[in-house]
């Protein structure tokens, strides 16, 4: 196939986005600038990544390409640029929450920190499954994503309700946390909202819906 080089070197681009995703828990679990500074680098590796597949791409699509080579490349295109995504939203959104704690020694409640790391795996799992539906065309995969990421979304809201009852219980940690709090929930559902988009293009539809 003629994007197969393409597809490879966009599952390569995937292996990183889902490291950098992995470790963007760790750091705001452990506060750790050493690890902070790494996730931050892991984006500059993407970004050049974008890059060089857009380009190969260009190129190979010069040539008159068939339906299933069309629909693959809009496929390919659509995953590096979410994924591009993704990455900007861990290095800009999330790695600035971090050194927000960081700066400030600030911890999240015993229960609020359960329900973050319990949404970002799901959200990782939601990840998992897309780029699997990615790498093997699986048109039921895909919607399975999907239907994920309306899960999720509810998801989303229920634990921001949750956070919002600590704040009326007058939680110390949940307080002082709480802008930190909702902004990661929030940047974890855009992150599911990227990586739904490409599934979007496997299961034959068109993407739709905000962040």
């Amino acid at each position: 196939m003629a994007f197969g080089l393409a597809t490879r070197e966009a599952l390569r681009m995937a292996d990183i986005a889902q490291d950098m995703y992995e470790k963007s828990i760790k750091v705001i679990v452990k506060l750790s600038p050493a690890l902070l500074e790494k996730v931050e680098g892991m984006d500059d590796q993407l970004d050049l990544l974008d890059k060089e597949i857009k380009l190969y791409i260009t190129k190979v699509s010069q040539k008159v390409l068939t339906e299933v080579e069309s629909k693959r490349e809009i496929a390919i295109l659509t995953l590096v640029n979410d994924l591009e995504n993704i990455g900007d939203i861990i290095d800009k959104n999330i790695m600035e929450l971090a050194k927000k704690m960081i700066d400030q020694g600030l911890r999240f409640s015993a229960e609020g920190q359960k329900e973050i790391i319990d949404f970002h795996a799901k959200v990782g799992d939601n990840f998992e499954m897309a780029v699997t539906a990615f790498a093997t065309s699986d048109t039921d995969l895909a919607w399975k994503v999907l239907k994920n990421k309306e899960k999720l979304g509810n998801m989303e809201r229920e634990l921001k309700t949750a956070h919002i009852g600590r704040l009326h219980l007058g939680l110390k940690e949940s307080i002082d946390t709480s802008s930190v709090h909702l902004d990661l929930l929030s940047n974890l559902k855009r992150i599911n909202h990227h990586i739904s988009n490409v599934s979007y293009q496997i299961a034959g539809i068109s993407g739709k819906g905000e962040e």
